[in-house]
C-alpha cells in the first residue's frame, strides 16, 4: 500500500520530558507552540536524510543505544533529515534525551503501520486513468462498494494473500477490513474469472465518475478501486449510472 504520512516535528523531546523536572517543564512551556506538522516530502526537501551514524555522532550515543531503535525504518518512514535532528539537538539540554524521541516515533510508526494494514481507502482516491493500465494479471487489490439509501455492501479482494473480505451491511469495508462479516479464501478459478471479467469490461476505458445527475444526491452509488503490483491505482465511481459493461463485471464479482 501507498502510505500517506504526517509527522509531528519540532520539539517532541520536550513534550515527553514534561514532568521530569521543574526546569524541563519550563523548557516545555518555552517551546510550546513551536510544534508543527510537516508533510514528509516537504521535510525531505530541506536537506539530506539522516543516517544511523549521523544520529549516533550528533547525540554522542553508543552503537548499542542506537541499535535499540529501528532507526533506518524511522528515517525512511518519516523522511527524517539531518536538519530535523540538528534542530532537536538545539532544543535538548541533555543529548541522550533523543532516545525518548526515537522511542516515541518508533511507537507511532508501528501503530500507523498496523492500522494502515487494514485501511484501503486510498484505493478510491486514484488518479484518473489516462492510457493503458498495467496487465490485469498483476492486480494486487480490488475493492467494490454498492449503496442504496442507507444500506449497502462492499468487499475487498487481496490477490497476493488470496483472501476475500465481505461486508453485507456496510458500503465502506475498504476503510477497515477487520470489520468484515466474512473472510474466505480466493480460489485460483475465482481469481482467473475476476481477472478475465476486468479485462472484458475494459476498465482502462472507463471514466473516473459516472452520474445520472449534475448534482449527486443520495441515490444508489458505487465505487471500484484497484491497485497493481507496480503501485498504479485506478478508481471509479458512479451515482445512478454505471459504465455500459459494469453489470457483466458486477455479476462475476458478486457471484463468486
Amino acid at each position: 500500500m501507498n502510505i500517506k504520512k504526517l509527522l509531528v516535528f519540532g520539539t517532541i523531546a520536550g513534550l515527553f520530558l514534561t514532568g521530569c523536572t521543574a526546569e524541563k517543564m519550563k523548557e516545555d512551556e518555552k517551546l510550546k507552540g513551536k510544534d508543527k506538522q510537516v508533510n514528509s516530502q516537504q521535510t525531505a526537501e530541506k536537506g539530506p536524510l539522516a543516517t544511523k551514524d549521523f544520529i549516533r555522532k550528533t547525540f554522542q550515543l553508543t552503537e548499542e543505544e542506537v541499535d535499540n531503535y529501528e532507526v533506518e525504518d524511522l528515517i525512511s518512514y518519516y523522511q527524517l533529515t539531518e536538519e530535523y535532528f540538528l534542530e532537536e539537538k538545539h532544543n535538548l539540554k541533555n543529548l541522550s534525551s533523543i532516545t525518548i524521541v526515537l522511542k516515541f516515533l518508533q511507537k507511532q510508526m508501528r501503530k500507523a503501520k498496523e492500522e494502515n494494514e487494514y485501511d484501503f481507502t486510498y484505493l478510491l482516491k486514484g488518479e484518473e486513468v489516462k492510457g493503458d493500465l498495467p496487465d490485469m494479471e498483476t492486480i494486487q487489490y480490488l475493492t467494490v462498494s454498492d449503496q442504496t439509501g442507507t444500506g449497502g455492501t462492499s468487499f475487498l479482494i487481496d490477490f497476493d494473500e488470496n483472501m476475500i473480505y465481505d461486508s453485507y451491511y456496510s458500503a465502506n469495508l475498504y476503510s477497515d477490513i477487520r470489520k468484515a462479516d466474512k473472510e474466505t479464501a480466493l480460489s485460483e478459478k475465482q481469481k482467473a474469472d475476476i481477472i478475465k471479467a476486468l479485462q472484458d469490461a475494459k476498465i482502462w476505458k472507463w471514466k473516473s465518475m459516472y452520474s445520472a445527475k449534475s448534482d449527486v444526491g443520495l441515490e444508489s452509488w458505487w465505487h471500484l478501486g484497484v491497485e497493481f503490483k507496480d503501485g498504479t491505482i485506478a478508481s471509479f465511481s458512479g451515482a445512478g449510472k454505471v459504465p455500459d459493461n459494469y453489470d457483466t463485471l458486477e455479476e462475476v464479482l458478486y457471484k463468486r
